[in-house]
């Protein structure tokens, strides 16, 4: 019987372990794991990006602006309206008491000050010489009369001698009289030298002044508004300033006093009265009117303009108004001068949002980011909502946005 031969290689090969195959099997479920992590972050990435809280997830919206009406014509409350600008009741041009070259300038545009800050300084090397000269002087002086101070003890102990000798008849008359005199000339010269203490006192009191006025400093309180000088230039006093030397130094004004002057035609002067009610709105801050009052109608009239100045007082002044701005000045009829207080600012109706019983607004920031800021709201008219409380005016807020705003979403404004 012939028994079939077996392949021995083969059967040794259908007994080796395959370990490639768990291997891939490994490697197929690391791939999946991996991908459904991709895909949850990928989602989460999406809902944000939607938020508008990742970079490239800006929600694009449209925006608007709130609104405080401006003061309206003469129609509307007012007797006249004039143009005008805003000047500061109280401003200096600060300029140096003495020609020198300026060395120090210790304040810029916008710089507060107080009064008697130091402003700027010019050269004073010569002056303090002259300081020191006259210290020295003092010096000598008060050495010269403590001198003849002592002189005139020891001639006071002679002349006492003498007298004494010659009560005892030791001594002779003349000796006596040499004595006395010695004493009164001795004090004669402390007389005059005290007096040359006087003089040379005043003389350094003279340098001191001169060397005070080397140092600029600033006559009240108040903001820089210009800087005429840098350092290095000549300066003067201002009626000696010429071609070669520069007059002010720096100009500054109490921004907390201000004025609007304008011009009123003569024919309607009679209309104003001192301490009448007006309202102030520059060409800066168009939406917004500030309470005023007629402070001084100057007495006289400029007869080629044939209009008279008048000046009304700004009440509650405001870091936005600056001196030379534009201004245009309504006048109050007496019979409404709360008009003002009575305004409120306005928004478009679509800007308003609401959440149960709460009314809020979208408000856009410099950096592009929203914020929640809720409100008050009142009526609403010709499609604006009268804001009660919550906005002052001037706030830019979004009034339609493509997707849902959250606090911090970054926006874009449409075209």
């Amino acid at each position: 019987m012939t028994i079939p031969t077996r392949n021995a290689t083969a059967d040794i090969d259908r007994l080796r372990i395959d370990r490639e195959r768990p291997r891939r099997g490994n490697r197929r479920r690391n791939i999946a794991i991996l991908a459904t992590l991709f895909l949850l972050v990928a989602a989460a990435v999406a809902a944000r990006m939607r938020s508008g809280l990742l970079p490239g997830g800006t929600i694009e919206v449209e925006t608007s602006v709130a609104l405080r009406p401006a003061a309206g014509g003469a129609g509307a409350g007012g007797v006249l309206t004039a143009n005008g600008y805003v000047q500061a009741r109280r401003s200096a041009a600060v300029s140096a008491e003495i020609t020198g070259r300026l060395m120090r300038l210790y304040v810029e545009e916008g710089s507060r000050v107080e009064r008697g800050d130091l402003l700027a300084e010019i050269s004073s090397e010569n002056l303090r010489a002259q300081v020191a000269q006259a210290q020295a002087e003092v010096a000598v002086r008060e050495a010269g009369i403590v001198e003849a101070r002592a002189e005139r003890n020891d001639a006071e102990n002679e002349l006492r001698r003498e007298t004494e000798l010659k009560t005892r008849g030791l001594g002779t008359d003349s000796a006596v009289d040499a004595a006395q005199a010695r004493r009164d000339l001795v004090a004669a010269r402390i007389e005059l030298t005290g007096q040359q203490l006087v003089a040379a006192q005043a003389q350094l009191r003279l340098a001191r002044a001169e060397l005070d006025k080397a140092q600029i400093r600033a006559p009240f309180s108040g903001t820089v508004l210009r800087k005429n000088a840098e350092i290095g230039e000549m300066v003067a006093p201002i009626s000696l300033g010429g071609s070669g030397s520069r007059g002010a130094i720096v100009t500054i004004a109490a921004l907390d006093s201000l004025d609007v002057e304008v011009d009123v035609n003569e024919a309607y002067i009679g209309r104003l009265r001192l301490g009448q009610p007006a309202e102030a709105v520059t060409d800066a801050y168009p939406d917004t009117a500030f309470a005023a009052r007629v402070r001084q109608i100057v007495p006289t009239s400029d007869r080629q303009k044939a209009t008279v100045l008048v000046k009304a007082e700004i009440l509650r002044p405001d870091p936005r108004l600056l001196p030379e701005m534009g201004a245009k000045v309504t006048f109050l009829d007496e019979a409404a001068p709360a008009r003002t207080a009575q305004r409120r600012v306005t928004v478009l109706e679509a800007a308003v949002q609401h959440e149960g019983e709460t009314a809020f607004v979208w408000q856009v920031a410099a950096d592009g980011r929203v914020a929640r800021r809720p409100v008050q709201v009142g009526a609403t008219t010709n499609g604006r909502v009268e804001i009660l409380s919550g906005l002052e005016g001037g706030e830019t807020l979004v009034s339609k946005s493509a997707r849902p705003l959250r606090d911090g979403a970054k926006v874009r404004v449409s075209a």
